[in-house]
């Protein structure tokens, strides 16, 4: 390893530290978040190792795990749901990182642009939190960096387009996530697209 690596590493591990120290008399976080370098890294690197900014984000992400996060498993998924949206959890890359399969986004597009209305948008609001909250825990228990999701989009015409709706609800799903949980998902892998070249 290089000096310039150790360096990095070494102000990395010094930053955290410092992160760890301001906050931990503020209850922000359990026993294991607080004692878990690689999830103050994950803070950490969002903002570039401002550490006053890891901070702000993490008392935001206590309050909103003492208002908002259980609200998402307060639903019960009805069954008519799941052969449509389905999502395959449980899977780890070479690198031990936790991966997610959805195997079946030309499922999920047909069900979004027909008949979408505002029961079937809570849910998916909802399933969202869930694997978002689920991933949280994962990448906590095997200490990992970030989680992986595969997406298999079954040959789907390269014309497709997501409804408004649906658009609008990815946007309001990263608006209020991203300012209290971030990088949950750094790598995506999509298989069976759209051949444009032959």
């Amino acid at each position: 390893m290089s000096r310039n690596n150790n360096n990095s590493l070494l102000l990395q591990i010094e930053t955290v530290e410092e992160l760890r120290r301001r906050i931990i008399d503020k209850n922000y976080l359990d026993p294991r978040k607080l004692e878990s370098n690689t999830f103050l890294l994950r803070y950490l690197k969002f903002f570039h190792m401002d550490i006053s900014k890891a901070e702000k984000m993490l008392k935001n992400y206590w309050k909103y795990c003492n208002s908002k996060k259980l609200e998402c498993f307060a639903i019960e998924i009805p069954n008519r749901y799941k052969p449509i949206f389905q999502i395959y959890a449980g899977a780890r890359d070479y690198q031990n990182r936790p991966v997610i399969q959805v195997p079946n986004i030309k499922d999920w597009q047909w069900k979004l642009s027909n008949g979408f209305d505002k029961t079937d948008e809570l849910f998916v609001s909802m399933l969202f939190k869930r694997l978002h909250w689920y991933l949280e825990k994962e990448l906590l228990a095997i200490d990992a960096e970030y989680a992986i999701i595969i997406l298999d989009f079954q040959d789907m015409p390269y014309t497709f387009s997501l409804a408004k709706q649906v658009f609008n609800l990815c946007v309001e799903f990263i608006k209020e996530l991203m300012p209290v949980s971030p990088n949950i998902f750094a790598q995506s892998i999509v298989v069976n697209g759209t051949v444009l070249l032959t």
